[in-house]
Formats: C-alpha cells, structure tokens, sequence
C-alpha cells in the first residue's frame, strides 16, 4: 500500500564553497545530454552432449541474439575455477574486463533469500544447516548476505561478508524464527476442506483476515476465494524477494541468489486455467497454458526481471511448505494437467532458474545446496552488450547461441528496458521493505531541527543530504567541470504504509576542480506526519552510474530535544 505520506518536497541546490561567482554563466543543461546505455551481463555455463563443461572457446564461437537479431559481444572473459582467463577483445582500442580481470580471481556473491512465510520450519532448518555445513566451499574472495522474509518484512540477517562465524550466526538465527507453513496449510484446509459454518468463529484467531466478502460474492471459504488470498500473498513474497536483490546490492563480482523457497506453487492460475478448459483446452495444451501464463508475467515473473536486470542467477532452493494445498486445477476441471503439488512446486523451481540460468536445487540437493551452486558458479563465460535505453519497460528476449552444433548454453532469457528514474523507485521502496539493510557509498544525509507543519498533525524538517564530489563524475562542458545525477527519496510509518517515491534531477557546475573534501550539498524541506518514519535516499550518478543508499530514521520527539546542527531550519 502506497500513501502520499511526504506531503512536500522542495529542492534548494548549493555547492559549499563552489558556488560560481554572480553573473558567470552556467554551463548547458547537460542532463537530457548524457548517453542513457543499459549494460546487461550474462553468464553462460556451456556442455557437451554428455553434459560436460566445456572450457577454452573464445568469442568468436559464441553468437549473441536478441529479439531474434543478432547483437555484437562488447566484452567477453570465461572464468574458470573462479579465476578470469585472457581472451582477445574484438575492438583492442575498448578498455573491457577482459584486460582488467584476466588472471584475477572473480568473487561470486551468494545472497540467500530465506522464505519463513511460506516454509515448515523443520524442512528449512534442513536446508540452513546444509548451508552452514558447506561454508568451506567458498572462495577467498566469495562474499554471503542473508535475508529472511516473515510474510510482512524482509529482514537482513548479516550483510555483504566472507566472515564464516558472522555467516553461521545468521543462518544459526534463522533456524530459530518462526515458520509459517503450518498456519498456511491450516488456511487452505479452512478455506478446501471444510463447509463454512464450521470455521466462522476461527477466522480471526487463525490469520485469515484478508477476505473483502460482498453480498453478491461467492462463500467465503470457499476455493473462489481461497485462490486470490493465496495470490496475494505470494504477490507480496515476490515483491520481498525482488525488493532483496535491488536492496542488498553487493560488491563486485557475479551475483546468485539462493532461494529457500517453501513450496513456490505456479498455479493454481485459477480463472485463467478455467477459460481455458471451458475453452476446450485440455491434457498437454493444459500444461502448455500453464507455462505461458507463468513467462506472461503471473506472479514470479516480477522476480524473474528483476533479477535479469540486476544480473542474478537463481537457484531455488526446494524447502517444503505449505505448497500447494488443493487440488490442481488442471485435475479438478479437465482430469489433466499438473497431478500433485510436488510437481507443480518443481515446475516453478525450474522455470525460475531456466529464465535466469540457474538451475534448480529439488529433492536431496537441498541439503547439499550452497555446494552445488558454488560448483555450478566457478566456471562459465561472462558475455556483455550494451544497449541503448528508451525506458520503456519493454522485455527483450536473448538467446546464447554456441557455433558448434554439438554445444549447448545455459543462460538467462531476457531483461527489462527500464528507465532510470524507474529503477531509482524501485530501489527507494526496496530500501524501505528491506528494513535493516546496508548502506552503500559515503552518503551523508541528516535531518535538522523540526518545527510544526501548516496542516494539522505534521511537521516540517530540513532534509541535508551531502554528495562528496570524489564520489561524482565531472564532465568537462563549455570551459566549466559538471556533474548530473538523481535524488530519490521515500519513507514508512509505523504501520508500514510506504510514501510516494519522489525522484529529482540535479545539475551542478563548478568553474574549478573541487578541493579533494568538497561535497555538493542539498537541503530539501520534508513535511511529513507527526510521527516515526524510516526513510531512504539514494543518490545515482547519471554519468558514473554508481549508486549511493542511505537509510535514516525521523524521530520527531528526538528532533525537538536535540540541539541545533547545520540541517537545522
């Protein structure tokens, strides 16, 4: 839920110490200017027939295809054994990673996305004490971030780090919350398996408050209302999950993401399914439908672009839960289809590593997962393009082709244009469900003394945020140094009600390079209800394209206690 929570936003821009003197001109607007090129990596593990690695191509035995057209390689490394190999670049006057990496060891980081939601708790610790148990896989370089999600928040247990005993404290931690596959199975049982009467006086003691029952709407409890429930909740898994991989932004080095996921259900897509039979759709085509829907964009497919276009690979992880609890649709309605849960949670599994070259980790290797995916991670070809960004949310399919026939590649599928002003949005409210993340780059932002709003129950503080210029790119334009970048900002109450996101462009020009401790400075005036909020500001450099995060939390009791600071109005 979304609410205008941050009622005013005015940007006032100064330079401290750099203002140009009264009466120079300012150089051009450049911001409309800077080249817009979305970067997009893709890691490709190649096989034989036998299903072998196979090692020592080059660039030129690859083909790049997206939307059905063949696109140049702007840079290409294999990494073998965690260790980049020299290659040749096809235009040597282009600086590319090959030149910079070759002969280095190539982190990997592991982010590990723990679903409580969903999980019975004995079946995850399962899967959690594997993990700790295979920690000595790492690599030297290899770093791990660990995320549980508890059906309301995502909450990040350790940061990025390759410390083992900080790692297994997490993971440790997360075998002590609490698991929600029960309760989630008691709801599908209420909703499935027993007439309504029988389950009114339970419906508040049990969790299941999330039913807008109209006169003219079927039984509560009945599978028609049971199936929106269930695809509002995982609505808000995968929002969780995606808003963990754009909040947990790690260093550099590939990105995987392991995903404890209890029981991931891919249907039961229930009206759509049920067009479908009434269609005559029936056996095979039944399936086939089921798989469209799913690429089409229902319910994970919002994970599954996210993390094409932030680069991570998935590797879901099959941690039993609450699953899925009724009969399959494909059974009920058509006598076909999906005939038990198990495979309809393994087609999920599978289709979302297919759709970004992970692979799925089903049945026994749940217990051996971080060191199946550390062996499947260590050796791959990193191919790279660049395109250019129109923003327009569009998905573009992409296909790594090997020249030799008897060579197959895994890969991910496609990746989203989306504009940036888009991602800073999306990073903002990921920042804000992910509750105690990290803070990247040094950001310095604070808020100054508070005094009452013009409307009743608010108030109004000054917002400083502070961007040392060493941290910004200066382009040289009309004989003056410039720099362009974005400020996003949003904030939660207590209730976890989220704000509009706001985005500004900021533009500055200095007629001198900056001393090495200088900072652009912007105080922006926030008029906010009267009570805590959590904000998060980011900063994105248009030109650089760094990202900057900063999370603080408003306290407008303690802000009228503390004394005046530089912020202060």
């Amino acid at each position: 839920m979304r609410c205008p929570l941050l009622l005013c936003f005015f940007l006032a821009t100064s330079l401290v110490g750099q203002e140009p003197p009264d009466g120079e001109p300012s150089a051009p607007d450049v911001f409309t200017e800077t080249v817009d090129v979305l970067v997009v990596n893709i890691e490709t593990v190649v096989t034989d027939k036998k299903g072998d690695r196979v090692t020592g191509l080059r660039r030129e035995d690859f083909r790049l295809v997206v939307d059905g057209e063949e696109v140049p390689i702007d840079y290409f490394t294999e990494v073998r054994d965690g260790l980049a190999q020299p290659s040749t670049p096809i235009d040597v006057s282009v600086e590319t990673p090959d030149e910079l990496f070759a002969g280095e060891p190539i982190p990997t980081n592991y982010l590990v996305f723990i679903d409580d939601f969903f999980s019975i708790g004995a079946h995850r610790n399962v899967v959690l004490t594997g993990l700790a148990d295979q920690l000595t896989r790492l690599g030297e370089t290899d770093q791990v971030a660990v995320v549980a999600y508890d059906g309301r928040r995502a909450t990040m247990l350790v940061g990025w780090t390759s410390d083992a005993k900080k790692i297994r404290a997490a993971l440790e931690e997360a075998r002590e919350r609490r698991a929600g596959g029960i309760q989630r199975r008691m709801e599908a049982n209420m909703f499935l398996s027993r007439p309504g009467s029988d389950i009114d006086a339970e419906v508040g003691t049990r969790g299941v408050t999330e039913m807008a029952v109209s006169p003219d709407a079927p039984s509560p409890f009945s599978p028609d209302a049971y199936y929106p429930m269930l695809g509002r909740q995982i609505d808000r898994l995968v929002e969780a999950a995606a808003a963990t991989l754009r909040g947990s932004l790690p260093p550099p080095g590939r990105k995987v993401a392991l995903l404890v996921a209890g029981g991931w259900t891919s249907g039961p897509l229930f009206e759509q399914s049920q067009q479908a039979v009434l269609a005559g759709v029936v056996g095979q085509e039944m399936l086939e439908r089921q798989q469209d829907l799913l690429k089409a964009g229902v319910w994970y497919r919002p994970l599954v672009d996210t993390a094409n276009l932030l680069g991570f690979t998935l590797y879901p992880i099959d941690a039993p839960g609450a699953g899925w609890s009724g009969p399959d649709v494909g059974s009920v309605l058509a006598g076909q289809g999906f005939g038990d849960s198990e495979a309809n949670v393994e087609f999920t599994l599978k289709q979302l590593a297919a759709e970004t070259g992970g692979r799925p980790l089903l049945n026994g290797l749940r217990s051996t997962a971080l060191a199946k995916t550390v062996e499947d991670t260590r050796s791959y070809y990193w191919l790279g393009f660049s395109a250019s960004r129109d923003g327009s949310g569009r998905h573009h399919d992409v296909r790594v082709e090997v020249v030799r026939p008897d060579l197959s590649a895994r890969s991910r599928r496609s990746f989203v244009d989306m504009s940036l002003q888009e991602e800073a949005i999306r990073t903002v409210e990921a920042g804000l469900m992910l509750g105690e993340g990290e803070d990247m780059g040094d950001l310095d932002v604070t808020f100054g003394r508070i005094r009452p709003g013009e409307e009743r129950r608010t108030v109004e503080a000054m917002l400083e945020i502070r961007v040392p210029f060493a941290d910004l790119e200066l382009l040289p334009v009309g004989g003056r140094l410039v720099t362009v970048f974005e400020v996003s900002l949003g904030a939660r109450d207590k209730r976890d009600v989220v704000s509009n996101i706001v985005t500004l462009p900021v533009q500055m020009d200095l007629p001198e390079p900056p001393p090495p401790d200088a900072f652009a400075r912007l105080p922006i005036p926030v008029v906010v209800r009267k009570e805590k909020h959590d904000f998060v500001v980011t900063v994105r450099d248009s030109v650089g394209g760094d990202v900057f995060i900063r999370r603080l939390t408003f306290d407008p009791k303690e802000l009228m206690k503390a004394p005046a600071r530089a912020a202060d109005l």
